[in-house]
């Protein structure tokens, strides 16, 4: 499995398809804690749904679903199994029009926590119920 794109407190799941956090990665190793046992791999990505997203705090808006944090936010639109997700950044004390940006599909859970984490500077509250 390629680590590459997973940090410190992403959500995958177990061979027994529970949660896991990750609490270290080495140069070949993955470690993820789940119902306080630490595990390693083989860990799987958690496909991102719909219920994903409502339960996490986003708003649905006309089969799209939307994080809105003031001055900036994302919205995310399914096609084919994929998500689309387009920045929006609403201007501070201007009259101008908001700017949408759309960046590259996403699929799994933890691309999209590392996305707001990266867009935004916060980490995406969850609890292991929320991914089931």
């Amino acid at each position: 499995m390629d680590t590459v794109n997973f940090r410190k407190g992403n959500a995958l799941l177990d061979r027994h398809g529970h949660v896991a956090i990750i609490k270290f990665i080495g140069e070949d190793d993955v470690h993820a804690m789940t119902k306080n046992i630490l595990t390693g791999l083989p860990l799987e990505p958690i496909h991102l749904r719909s219920s994903i997203f409502l339960r996490t705090g986003a708003q649905n808006i006309d089969d799209t679903w939307y994080y809105d944090y003031v001055t900036h936010g994302i919205k995310f639109m399914e096609v084919d199994g994929y998500w689309y997700p387009t920045l929006i950044m609403h201007p501070e004390m201007s009259n101008e029009n908001h700017v949408e940006i759309n960046l590259n599909r996403i699929e799994y859970f933890h691309e999209l926590q590392n996305l707001i984490l990266t867009l935004f500077h916060k980490e995406l509250e969850f609890t292991e119920n929320d991914l089931y």
